[in-house]
């Protein structure tokens, strides 16, 4: 749900929720635009392949769906997802030996 094998377009609607919580939907769209934008990419002969042929990194940040202002949040969202998993993880540490503190009391 990044970006990478499907496109945000092509993603069914009981699945979109999953592009927004994705760590790599930013990444890869960050790295995409910091490689792309602003490129002027080598001319291709469309009749020696079926692939696109991309004449600028424009083109293909199109391809992808991806906006160009979006490196600076991307990164900003990473920097808070990591912290929103790690505060989650800490959460359900403190549940588990809070759990298994509780069960030993018991005994």
């Amino acid at each position: 749900f990044g970006g990478l094998f499907i496109n945000s377009d092509d993603i069914p609607d009981y699945f979109i929720w999953l592009e927004y919580v994705s760590w790599i939907k930013y990444g890869f769209e960050a790295v995409m635009v910091n490689e792309f934008d602003g490129s002027v990419l080598e001319s291709c002969n469309q009749t020696e392949s079926s692939q696109p042929c991309f004449k600028d990194g424009q083109q293909v940040l199109k391809f992808y769906n991806i906006d160009t202002d979006s490196l600076l949040p991307n990164i900003f969202i990473l920097i808070g997802l990591a912290v929103a998993f790690r505060l989650l993880a800490y959460v359900i540490l403190e549940l588990i030996i809070y759990q298994r503190s509780k069960h030993t009391r018991r005994k």
